[in-house]
């Protein structure tokens, strides 16, 4: 069986949800420094800000917005980190998407195989369910009592190939229309 391929295989794909990765662990921050502010621990989160914003100094970084209305401006970054997961989620999918279709478009005539593989043994079933109700219809011809000799073993749900409305039916239907397989 062809061995098929991860999304995050994919450069763009692994990027994107790296991306999407770290900002819900900014959100995560950020909703931790909301709720320190809230539950009155607004110095730590001020001396936390401060030692932000000394250290960029010292590391030549550019400096951090003032510690000043802590809380108006996180949760003006709560929002702003909300809208662009919203964004980089949206991303994601449209990659995962395209992505996943390439990857099926190049899968297809494997899938097809593997179909194909299942449409013969689905016909060899139904050929041996064949052969095992004509066996019992002759032992019931010959007026033969075997239900305590012979108990039949009939898999049951499959139905007839000769019902247009069975599922072994509507399965060979649905290979012959998708995959050309008959």
């Amino acid at each position: 069986m062809k061995k098929i391929p991860r999304l995050t295989d994919h450069e763009e794909y692994r990027q994107a949800s790296d991306t999407l990765t770290d900002l819900q662990g900014k959100l995560a921050a950020i909703n931790n420094e909301i709720n320190l502010l809230l539950a009155g621990q607004g110095n730590q989160v001020a001396t936390n800000r401060l030692n932000a914003e000394a250290e960029a100094i010292l590391t030549g970084k550019p400096v951090p917005t003032a510690s000043e209305h802590l809380y108006s401006r996180a949760l003006h970054e709560r929002h702003v980190i909300e809208r662009a997961i919203e964004i980089q989620r949206a991303k994601v999918a449209e990659i995962r998407t395209r992505i996943s279709r390439q990857i099926c478009h190049e899968l297809r005539p494997s899938y097809a195989s593997v179909v194909a593989d299942v449409v013969d043994a689905v016909k060899r079933l139904a050929d041996a369910m064949e052969a095992e109700k004509q066996f019992r219809d002759q032992l019931h011809q010959h007026d033969i009592s075997y239900a305590g000799q012979l108990p039949p073993v009939v898999m049951r749900g499959v139905g007839d190939p000769k019902d247009d409305n069975s599922r072994i039916s509507r399965f060979l239907r649905d290979a012959a229309a998708t995959y050309s397989i008959h």
